[in-house]
């Protein structure tokens, strides 16, 4: 999937997740699917939690707290994951997917 793009190479635990939070069906699936690490929806599942799916405008809300994890770690002097993926999931089998850069690291 990466390796046409800056991130060839890459494994998807390298890279930041901003997953819309359409329910927790979706995140424990693409979760399970990619062997991502627990903690990569972290922003997904706080979005999900703190607002529940409030339709296409969820994925903010996931982005802002993206960012302020990324704030946290660099505070701390954790390196935090260049590259990653917002993913959106509709109704049937419509996705959309965007590869982002992580500009606060």
């Amino acid at each position: 999937m990466l390796k046409d793009t800056v991130c060839s190479g890459a494994e998807y635990n390298d890279l930041f997740w901003a997953v819309h939070p359409g329910g927790p069906a979706i995140l424990s699936k693409v979760e399970g699917r990619l062997q991502l690490k627990p903690d990569k929806l972290s922003a997904s599942r706080d979005a999900l939690r703190d607002f529940g799916n409030a339709s296409s405008n969820t994925i903010v809300y996931v982005l802002e707290n993206l960012v302020e994890e990324s704030k946290k770690k660099r505070e701390k002097g954790e390196e935090d994951s260049e590259w990653g993926l917002i993913l959106a999931f509709g109704p049937g089998i419509t996705f959309e997917g965007i590869l982002a850069r992580n500009l606060v690291c």
